[in-house]
């Protein structure tokens, strides 16, 4: 086995239990969420400490946080909140747990809700439409994790894992039904789901299943079959899916597998030789987040790394600029050196049946 030397930082948040990262707009640099239902807002880092601002609006551990303009949106397993920059109260409360929170272009803020629904927000509304919890009106459907995705549709464009009920594209249009349709097979229980967006591709998608298997689809909205991945040797409980500078990257509970090969060959059509070789370092973290486009955080119990990407060739130019200030902040960080080791084993492509796409269904 060989091995790669993977370059990233350490940060320690003294007192606080780290359970969410991202990056936050309003500082351009990264923000966190807590276990006792806090966002700290990072302004600015020297030396090993961060100056960080906190916002507290539960007293839940914070799984989501989402920005779009002056507002933030916070989402815990009991409560979702949306509160605007400044301002120590919530401008809106749900007291409905969710499994995280997404804002989208539009301003509208969507949270999966599992088989409660899907919660809708709209900040600018009239009070009385603030809130909206989108289900179906017979049957049920999962909503689990959400992405946004960019495309020149209509409004606004997300995917979902949706557990044993697919892998779904979810059209948003003002206040009209949501047009929802995806795909399915009984093999498959996603768990989660990330953009594997190019220029070429901007509804290019990965879902994550429980048992490892890995889920890719250029385009969500098209008919041509998702290609199913498994990755033979991985040990652990999969957690989550992330693309970070043409990786795709996929935690367990044991170990951070990275795929530097996979997005390239997939997105160009798949005809090289073989299945792209895989690489993993051992850890046992919390979770993993996008901070930007080449950089990851993995939460562990005591710390938070942020570990460093190159942004490959496929990724378009303009998605590879959000987020750079995230790096430029952190710069004063310590360094540290990840090493990972080339597994010897080959992804491997598997047969599966998948139901056609169809119209699931439309949710007013």
């Amino acid at each position: 086995m060989t091995s790669v030397l993977v370059e990233g930082r350490s940060l320690r948040l003294p007192g606080h239990e780290i359970t969410w990262a991202g990056h936050c707009p309003w500082t351009s640099g990264p923000c966190f969420g807590t276990e006792d239902g806090e966002i700290l807002v990072c302004r600015a880092s020297t030396g090993d400490a961060l100056d960080v601002l906190p916002y507290h609006f539960s007293n839940e551990a914070v799984n989501g946080v989402a920005f779009w303009r002056d507002f933030v949106g916070i989402s815990t397993r009991s409560d979702v909140v949306v509160a605007r920059r400044g301002q120590t109260e919530p401008v809106i409360k749900a007291q409905e747990g969710a499994h995280g929170i997404l804002a989208l272009h539009s301003g509208l803020f969507f949270a999966p809700m599992g088989i409660s629904g899907v919660l809708r927000i709209e900040p600018g509304a009239s009070p009385g439409r603030r809130l909206a919890i989108e289900r179906p009106s017979h049957g049920q459907i999962n909503f689990y994790k959400l992405v946004a995705l960019d495309d020149q549709g209509p409004g606004d464009l997300m995917a979902c894992a949706s557990r044993n009920d697919g892998l779904l594209s979810i059209r948003a249009v003002g206040d009209a039904a949501l047009d929802i349709r995806g795909w399915a097979s009984r093999h498959a229980d996603f768990i989660d789901v990330c953009s594997i967006a190019s220029d070429d591709a901007p509804r290019a998608v990965a879902g994550l299943c429980l048992d490892g298997s890995l889920v890719l689809l250029r385009d969500l909205l098209a008919e041509e079959e998702p290609r199913t991945i498994r990755l033979a040797g991985i040990s652990g409980t999969p957690y989550s899916i992330l693309s970070a500078g043409g990786n795709l990257l996929v935690l367990t509970s044991q170990m951070l597998i990275s795929v530097p090969d996979l997005l390239p060959w997939f997105l160009g059509g798949g005809h090289s030789d073989g299945e792209p070789n895989y690489r993993f370092t051992s850890v046992q973290a919390v979770d993993a987040f996008l901070i930007s486009p080449s950089q990851v955080a993995i939460v562990l119990d005591d710390e938070v790394r942020l570990l460093d990407f190159p942004v490959a060739s496929h990724a378009s130019e303009s998605r590879a600029s959000n987020g750079r200030g995230a790096d430029q902040r952190l710069q004063n960080e310590p360094l540290l050196h990840t090493w990972w080791t080339e597994a010897g084993q080959r992804a491997e492509q598997i047969q599966q049946a998948w139901d056609k796409p169809t119209l699931v269904m439309q949710i007013a």
